[in-house]
């Protein structure tokens, strides 16, 4: 049911680690971040040593930027403060993974920002999934 999903998601892996060992994989995409960590393996299937090294490496940007700040490489002391209230929508993609909302604690690393989070579980469209051209 899967072969020609798993054939691309194999593909990419193999794209991903001829860029580097060990690097951590980061994307803007909820949903493919999902698939990576989660999906392929949990939905479609796929064990494959591949997708395990891909999966455990793979972070969504504002997760990823999160850690950085958390060890200590992402230096915040020279954000100027912002006066500014943002709301904010979580995709559902992101929610699904159980990370948290690294994206609101991001913003709120900006001094004098004020994220108001929605608390809606979904857009109700599936993003642009839901959309036809």
């Amino acid at each position: 049911l899967f072969e020609g999903a798993t054939k691309d998601i194999l593909s990419l892996c193999d794209k991903i680690i001829s860029l580097g060992k060990g690097l951590t994989v980061v994307s803007s995409s909820g949903s493919c971040v999902g698939m990576m960590k989660h999906e392929a393996h949990e939905i479609m299937g796929v064990d494959d040593p591949r997708l395990h090294d891909v999966s455990v490496r793979s972070r969504d940007f504002s997760e990823f930027l999160m850690d950085e700040y958390r060890n200590g490489e992402l230096d915040t002391s020279q954000f100027r403060s912002i006066d500014i209230t943002v709301p904010y929508h979580q995709p559902c993609q992101v929610k699904s993974q159980g990370m948290g909302f690294p994206a609101v604690q991001l913003m709120e690393l900006i001094p004098g920002v004020k994220v108001l989070e929605s608390n809606e579980p979904c857009c109700g469209i599936a993003g642009t999934y839901g959309l036809k051209a």
